[in-house]
């Protein structure tokens, strides 16, 4: 076991090939990791199980004391072989189940505190997962290689969701001299206080802004903007000016947090630009 670490990864910045991750949103940039180890061989590490051959430079590090919490969480290093400069950052996660499938090497993970996340996380190689405090997560997909995730504080992701940036096959682009194989790394990132409805997928470079609510089974593919409302397939804005909260006849405290720091600033903006950008508020009862 090592002393506390502020710093992510752990020992050194060996991951040179991980875009770097943006943790404006997520309010992870700041949390110090209270128990780390280093991952030698499969076994149990704080009740977290791992197996499969780690590589070099591999660790795991929780940010709370208390440890990983109720939840059950497995990191599998697959493919049969060994990789390295793997950092993976756990928050204590009061109940789910997390499984952290670990395809390649310079793979960056770091989930904070949750009551609940259900999530299953193919990553790697070359890729970045981040996914701010207090977000949950029924029941989600994500994945990523050859890129990054990052999904922002206090966000509510409902079951079925699909969050895909990985690149699992290539376009070859033939209109050129030459056949050009598209595989740019791909960056997916969602904002801040997100209600995401059941059964929708994200995919590739889309983002989406904070304080926003895609509706059930919508698919999101490109830039969604801050506090509204989207649907269907491609998804598209069918209302603006609203946010949302978990309480359906009252504001939960994190909503309120959220609309007196963003929407309440906002509204002082436009006020004085003589806009209008006044919020309405949409509960969970209301599902979109």
């Amino acid at each position: 076991m090592m002393s506390p670490k502020s710093l992510w990864p752990f020992q050194r910045s060996s991951v040179k090939s991980v875009p770097k991750v943006d943790t404006a949103t997520t309010g992870l940039n700041s949390q110090a990791v209270a128990v780390t180890h280093l991952l030698e061989a499969p076994g149990d590490y704080d009740g977290i199980e791992v197996s499969g051959q780690p590589g070099k430079d591999c660790h795991l590090g929780l940010l709370s004391e208390e440890g990983i919490g109720k939840a059950k969480v497995v990191v599998r290093f697959v493919g049969g072989k060994q990789h390295d400069h793997v950092s993976i950052v756990l928050g204590k996660l009061n109940a789910g189940k997390v499984a952290i499938l670990v395809h390649g090497s310079d793979v960056q993970v770091k989930i904070g505190c949750s009551k609940l996340m259900n999530v299953h996380v193919p990553i790697g190689p070359n890729a970045a997962l981040m996914i701010g405090d207090h977000t949950t997560c029924q029941n989600t997909f994500i994945a990523v290689k050859h890129g990054q995730i990052t999904i922002g504080e206090d966000c509510m992701i409902s079951g079925q969701v699909n969050i895909d940036a990985a690149m699992h096959h290539a376009v070859v682009d033939l209109s050129a001299s030459e056949p050009r194989i598209e595989n740019d790394p791909r960056h997916l990132k969602v904002g801040e206080h997100v209600w995401i409805g059941n059964g929708a997928a994200l995919i590739g470079n889309c983002e989406v802004g904070s304080g926003a609510i895609i509706g059930r089974s919508a698919i999101v593919g490109g830039k969604v903007p801050a506090r509204t409302v989207s649907v269907g397939n491609p998804a598209r804005v069918i209302r603006t000016d609203v946010t949302w909260t978990r309480v359906p006849h009252d504001i939960d405290p994190k909503a309120q947090s959220y609309i007196e720091s963003h929407v309440e600033a906002a509204a002082a903006s436009s006020k004085m630009s003589g806009t209008s950008s006044a919020a309405h508020v949409i509960s969970e009862g209301n599902n979109p």
